[in-house]
């Protein structure tokens, strides 16, 4: 198989990755920038310095979530979120919807080489 094999119609990205269809995106970059944003918890001095990878929707693959679904956190409350990832997220709200507003907010500052204002204002 390997990356860039068609992927079988109807079958899920979870499966895809699992199955070796598709690779998960990593960038260095992207964490190094993740890193520069506050924490969504508590938007401490230390910044992101810890970016975590949303947790669950690849459970049982072997695979890491790629790093476009990456959340700004400190080291504190990264910790906090593994010990109680149910908790956490009743308290702070849903991984994959911070890791999304953190992926749109770079999207909107052309930090991925697309995007700078949104697709729906004139040039």
């Amino acid at each position: 198989m390997g990356g860039g094999s068609m992927v079988p119609r109807g079958m899920s990205f979870r499966s895809a990755l699992a199955a070796g269809y598709v690779e998960a995106w990593r960038s260095r970059p992207y964490l190094t920038w993740v890193k520069s944003l506050p924490c969504v918890v508590c938007a401490g001095a230390q910044g992101a310095s810890d970016p975590h990878h949303v947790t669950g929707m690849f459970r049982g693959t072997g695979k890491r979530a790629p790093d476009c679904l990456v959340l700004p956190l400190c080291r504190v409350c990264h910790e906090q979120l593994h010990a109680a990832p149910k908790s956490w997220e009743a308290q702070h709200g849903d991984q994959l919807m911070h890791a999304l507003m953190a992926l749109t907010q770079a999207i909107h500052q052309g930090v991925l080489g697309v995007g700078g204002g949104g697709a729906d204002k004139d040039p």
